[in-house]
C-alpha cells in the first residue's frame, strides 16, 4: 500500500473522477515525458477551520501532488519534474514534465514502479521499447498513453495510430495484461531534412540559372 500511495503522489493517476493522460515523444536520443491529470475541483480536500484549529491532519493526497515538488526519479530529490498547474472551470491541470536520455529513462519511477515488466533494448539497428503485464498506477477509470517518435516504427501493438502517434488505453479490464510494444529504427527519420535539403539545392539552380541569363541578356545589350 505505501509503494501504491507514493506512486499516487508522484504520478497523479488516482480517483475515478480525474482525466489522466501519459505523453513520451521520442526525438532523437531524448525522451521527453509529459503527464497530465485533469482533476475535478470537488476531488480535492479544502480544511475547514475546525480541522485547522484542531490541528488535524487530513490525509488527502490530492492537495500534495498538486503543491509539492514531484520527482522522476526513485531515490532522488535532486531533479524535479518542471510542473504547472492551471485551472479550467471546474478542473485543476496538473502538467509534469521532463527530458531524459534512453538510459536514463530506465532509472525513471514509471520504468520502474508503473509496469510488471520494462524493457529497452538497442541493438542491431533497432530500439525496442516493451511494457508488459500488470500496470500499478491505474488511479483512475482509465489511462491514456501516447507515444510519438520521429524514427521509423516498424512493429507496434497500439490500439490506435494517429499520424506519428501510437496510442494506448488502459483501463480496469486490461491492466492486469497491458502490451505496449513498439520497434523502432535506429536512426533518424530524415524526411524533414531531405526536405529542406532539396529546397536548398533548388534555390541554388534558379541563383545559377538567373545569373546565366543575366550574363547572356548582358552579352546581347553589349554586343
Amino acid at each position: 500500500m505505501k509503494k501504491k500511495v507514493v506512486l499516487l503522489i508522484i504520478i497523479g493517476l488516482f480517483l475515478t473522477g480525474c482525466s489522466n493522460e501519459y505523453n513520451l515523444s521520442i526525438e532523437g536520443d531524448n525522451i521527453n515525458e509529459e503527464i497530465v491529470s485533469t482533476i475535478p475541483n470537488s476531488d480535492i480536500h479544502v480544511q475547514t477551520e475546525e480541522e485547522i484549529a484542531a490541528g488535524i491532519e487530513s490525509d488527502d493526497q490530492i492537495t500534495p501532488f498538486i503543491n509539492n515538488d514531484q520527482y522522476p526519479f526513485i531515490n532522488n530529490t535532486k531533479d524535479k519534474y518542471i510542473k504547472n498547474v492551471s485551472k479550467d472551470g471546474n478542473n485543476t491541470i496538473v502538467k509534469l514534465k521532463y527530458q531524459y536520455t534512453l538510459d536514463n529513462f530506465k532509472k525513471s519511477r514509471v520504468y520502474n514502479e508503473c509496469f510488471e515488466k520494462s524493457q529497452i533494448l538497442r541493438e542491431d539497428g533497432y530500439i525496442r521499447l516493451s511494457f508488459v503485464g500488470e500496470f500499478n498506477c491505474l488511479y483512475g477509470d482509465n489511462l491514456n498513453i501516447n507515444i510519438k517518435t520521429d524514427r521509423e516504427v516498424v512493429n507496434d501493438t497500439a490500439d490506435d495510430v494517429d499520424n506519428n502517434v501510437y496510442q494506448w488505453n488502459i483501463n480496469e479490464s486490461n491492466q492486469n495484461k497491458v502490451n505496449i510494444q513498439m520497434i523502432l529504427k535506429d536512426d533518424i527519420t530524415t524526411s524533414n531534412s531531405g526536405d529542406s535539403l532539396t529546397l536548398f539545392f533548388i534555390i541554388i539552380l534558379i541563383i545559377f540559372i538567373i545569373i546565366d541569363v543575366y550574363i547572356i541578356f548582358k552579352k546581347k545589350v553589349e554586343e
